[in-house]
């Protein structure tokens, strides 16, 4: 076994890196038949395909061989023949298109697929499978994205920049000569752990983050389902006070009434209609989720002595992800708070929410008091802390994204609006 066989080994079983990588991208979301079994798979994907090019160092069998592979692979995931199919071709495209690019780029063209593998080319193999595992971590993260999964740039960078360094670092070694041929197996092993153990790192980071993120939208859900439960009890109490007391107030009035007391019933019928103004239950629409987040968010901004007028008209069945809404009300509602409460005189906040052919409208309108820095339709956040804010507005523009919804921003001097605008449906029954 010569040098490159060694090295062609231990990147047949690096490759169960990157076959993982576009398997998760292509299947994610899909049933695993059984996991013990898909990692068994994983582990005899390299020693099936090495078996393969010692005994028969033909490419087209070693390409019917990867292929062959991979679907097996893919048959530890439930999904359609259809599917499956197109996910091993864009898999399998995506691997012999970059081995292909690096073959020529190295020189080494007119071979015959029915002709004995003749390529010993180490620098070629190793860029190949490099690349391969960068543009399999590309594909990987963009499937996150869709997902509003946070991908941190530093991620973005690391998947371009450390494989190149891997790169340049592994040929400048190999191009000394200063080596053996032992050494260089172990240089490149090396190389190969350092990349596969940092990309476990940073993703179990950005999923320990991602599940940081969705804890606290867990506690903010069960704080304002905890509120609207309390706001349920609050009506419901005040209902059977009122319809105790209805007969009193009623002989009351009519007793004003036969005194002809015009003062005294206007008097009466304004002190009936503050108490049924001091309810703080701004929204009814039978929908939890969005009556929930409008009564506590704008409740905490009625103690802050905000103006509030609320209109709130929606199917009780719309479907939309409470997550989601969360991101998206408490998003504008925090930042509608925050302005509000800085202005001195007639501090307002208006709500209006409607729904019509498919279409939810959330609108927002707040006093304001300051400046408002605006870029390329952007808004920054005036905040002192820069660096740890200016993310909410990003955060709703990513939901909006997944429901092809969309967001715009009016101001004049001393009023600020938002709008937003995205497809959703009520529940079949």
């Amino acid at each position: 076994m010569n040098m490159f066989d060694v090295v062609q080994t231990i990147f047949n079983f690096f490759s169960m890196l990157y076959i993982h990588r576009f398997m998760t991208a292509f299947f994610d979301s899909v049933e695993k038949r059984n996991i013990k079994y898909l990692w068994l798979l994983y582990f005899v994907y390299p020693l099936f395909t090495s078996a393969v090019y010692f005994e028969a160092n033909y490419p087209i069998i070693n390409l019917a061989a990867n292929i062959i592979a991979l679907f097996v692979i893919s048959l530890q995931y439930r999904i359609g023949l259809r599917q499956r199919i197109i996910a091993v071709g864009l898999t399998f495209f995506c691997m012999v298109s970059i081995e292909s690019a690096c073959v020529a780029a190295t020189n080494y063209l007119g071979a015959s697929a029915f002709q004995t593998g003749t390529y010993k080319n180490i620098v070629g193999l190793v860029v190949c499978n490099l690349i391969i595992f960068a543009v399999s971590l590309i594909i990987h993260n963009f499937k996150n994205m869709k997902k509003n999964i946070l991908m941190p740039k530093s991620y973005w960078l690391a998947i371009v920049g450390i494989p190149s360094i891997s790169i340049i670092s592994i040929l400048i070694i190999l191009h000394s000569g200063k080596i053996n041929q032992l050494q260089a197996i172990i240089v490149i092993c090396a190389f190969l752990m350092i990349n596969g153990f940092i990309f476990y790192l940073y993703d179990a980071l950005v999923s320990s983050y991602n599940l940081k993120i969705q804890s606290t939208l867990l506690a903010e859900e069960k704080e304002y389902y905890y509120n609207q439960c309390q706001y349920m009890q609050q009506s419901e109490h005040e209902m059977n006070s009122f319809r105790h007391d209805v007969r009193n107030q009623l002989d009351m009035i009519y007793e004003l009434l036969k005194n002809e007391s015009k003062s005294g019933i206007n008097e009466y019928a304004e002190r009936l209609e503050r108490n049924l103004d001091s309810s703080s239950v701004y929204s009814k629409t039978g929908n939890i989720e969005l009556d929930s987040i409008l009564n506590l968010k704008l409740s905490q901004a009625k103690q802050k002595g905000i103006q509030i007028s609320c209109k709130s008209d929606i199917p009780c069945d719309l479907q939309l992800n409470a997550s989601d809404l969360m991101v998206i009300l408490g998003n504008l509602l925090d930042n509608s708070i925050t302005a509000a409460e800085k202005v001195k005189e007639n501090p307002f906040i208006k709500v209006g929410v409607s729904y019509s052919k498919g279409m939810l409208f959330i609108s927002i309108e707040n006093a304001y008091f300051g400046k408002i820095i605006e870029i390329n339709g952007h808004l920054l956040t005036t905040k002192n802390n820069k660096e740890h804010h200016g993310y909410g507005l990003s955060n709703v523009r990513k939901v909006l994204e997944a429901y092809h919804g969309m967001m715009e921003f009016e101001h004049t001097k001393n009023i600020f609006r938002v709008d937003t605008a995205l497809y959703c449906k009520p529940s079949e029954v």
